[in-house]
């Protein structure tokens, strides 16, 4: 079959990675693959055919343009909700999250997001959903789609994110970034449902009690204008967004990972930090505890002095970081790309001979 994936998001932090995963696990075993987007971002996977379309994500551009470029194809995976409407074709789409949805609760109401996720439950044969929970978002706020058509197929930790015992790499990541010796981590973006203010308002409470630093690692958005003003005015360490090497190292020098989310379609970090031997601690809201499962912290998301108490603890208890490291290692293995590949890869044929 000449299956076509849309990889204009190859560079994003959250969807880039998914496509990435699929990409390394495809070009082990088949090379029948089109790949669409920018040439100079896909130079990594010159295996499989690379059709140039370079049409910004949301864009009229990439309505009119995309059904012309995308046709010869038996099927097209689009790893997001924004599928060309006009494509005739076979359809699975990646529903990672539907947090556009929620409306004030994180962020305005998105009528763009609402009607092209609809469309996707009509039109697209399969839909590939990321954790258990978005699909019960869906079916909670799309009652009447066809949910038999829906599948979970987890992500995972990609083989980079491990256990680093070069301390000269180590070094020279901590002097690139001017890290302190020890260090609480979060890492995603700067936005309100990652929850950062009740995370800060946590590591406030124990600032003096503890040697660590807290250190975000992220992409910024300029709107979190409250966000920005909290993490300066608390001296909280923000880096940026890093490149992915480098963001293995920082992990492997974290004394704890922290994951205070009020909302995530899966939770990617998470599985890193574990890969990295970093004890967690997570909310336990949507996704979350799919993906932490018994080998972290779960702590309620809206509760900072629980964050707290869960960040200290593990700090100041060798023997209870020991062992979240230890379970944190044996749970990344129930999740593998080489799995997410296989399954989707059925989810194809399946949409095929529907």
């Amino acid at each position: 079959m000449r299956v076509g994936i849309d990889c204009r998001m190859i560079t994003h932090p959250g969807i880039g990675t998914y496509i990435k995963g699929l990409l390394d696990e495809f070009s082990k075993t088949s090379k029948n693959f089109v790949i669409f987007g920018d040439k100079s971002d896909l130079k990594t996977y010159a295996g499989f055919q690379i059709v140039e379309f370079k049409s910004p994500i949301y864009s009229l551009s990439e309505q009119l343009t995309g059904p012309s470029i995308f046709k010869n194809l038996d099927l097209l995976h689009v790893p997001h909700f924004n599928i060309p409407l006009n494509y005739k074709g076979k359809l699975v789409v990646t529903i990672h999250d539907i947090i556009y949805l929620f409306g004030n609760k994180f962020l305005p109401r998105n009528f763009y997001a609402n009607f092209m996720i609809k469309n996707c439950l009509c039109r697209a044969n399969k839909i590939i959903v990321v954790s258990r929970n978005t699909k019960n978002d869906l079916k909670k706020y799309f009652p009447d789609s066809e949910t038999s058509k829906i599948e979970i197929i987890y992500e995972a930790s990609r083989p980079v994110f491990c256990k680093i015992n070069n301390q000269e790499i180590l070094t020279q990541t901590k002097n690139k970034y001017n890290l302190p010796n020890k260090f609480i981590l979060y890492v995603g973006s700067i936005r309100e449902h990652k929850n950062l203010k009740t995370l800060i308002n946590a590591y406030m409470r124990i600032k003096n009690r503890v040697d660590e630093a807290l250190i975000l690692v992220g992409r910024l958005d300029k709107r979190e204008k409250q966000i920005l003003n909290l993490i300066k005015k608390n001296n909280i360490i923000y880096v940026g967004e890093v490149p992915e090497k480098d963001l293995v190292s920082i992990y492997n020098l974290a004394s704890l990972f922290v994951m205070p989310s009020l909302y995530e379609g899966f939770g990617l970090p998470i599985l890193e930090a574990m890969s990295c031997g970093v004890p967690v601690v997570s909310s336990r809201a949507a996704s979350l505890p799919e993906v932490v499962g018994d080998a972290g912290m779960l702590v309620n998301p809206k509760n900072s002095e629980a964050f707290s108490e869960a960040i200290y603890s593990i700090l100041c208890n060798n023997q209870l970081r020991d062992n979240l490291i230890k379970l944190g290692f044996e749970q990344v293995k129930k999740f593998s790309w080489r799995t997410c590949a296989e399954k989707t890869l059925e989810v194809y044929n399946n949409a095929l001979r529907n």
